[in-house]
């Protein structure tokens, strides 16, 4: 009722299947299981929290000496006449120390170190925090925004994980 819902292009397309339309619930916790399969992928353990704390994924992996506190926020691609871009907005007290940042319609995922997501994201008047950029080739040439997704490549999930395992 009056949420946004998203249909989620998938396996379903290829098998030309109806797709299936989510609700900003199933939206977040499709980003949450999308972030611990991407750790998993890596042989780190992790674990949904049942609570809305603000933390959403604590993982663990036998060569850190703590574990890792994730906050989980899922978006999808935003389309207007000029431009395309994907936005996040964040509660401005974060209690966790990393931030994974997922865009389901694209099944990318990207993450941030909490002090790194403070510096590259912005206020919103008390509201939060928000983090937005183009899409590749989406900038529009009069943009005062500057970024764009390839400014974050190195947060890629498939690019920061192993740097926190060392590799």
């Amino acid at each position: 009722r009056g949420r946004p819902r998203l249909v989620i292009p998938s396996i379903h397309r290829s098998l030309g299947m109806n797709m299936v339309e989510l609700n900003t619930q199933k939206i977040g916790r499709a980003g949450e299981l999308f972030v611990q399969y991407q750790f998993l992928k890596f042989g780190v353990d992790s674990s949904l929290m049942t609570t809305d704390y603000g933390v959403d994924l604590v993982a663990f992996h036998k060569g850190w000496q703590d574990p890792l506190l994730i906050q989980v926020k899922s978006t999808r691609v935003k389309p207007d006449a000029d431009s395309k871009w994907v936005e996040w907005s964040v509660r401005d007290e974060l209690k966790a120390n990393y931030v994974a940042l997922v865009d389901i319609t694209r099944d990318k995922a990207w993450l941030f170190a909490k002090e790194e997501f403070l510096k590259v994201s912005s206020s919103t008047g008390g509201k939060g925090l928000r983090l937005w950029w183009y899409l590749p080739e989406h900038r529009p040439p009069r943009a005062t925004l500057t970024r764009v997704e390839d400014d974050y490549r190195e947060n890629l999930v498939e690019f920061a994980i192993p740097k926190l395992l060392g590799d």
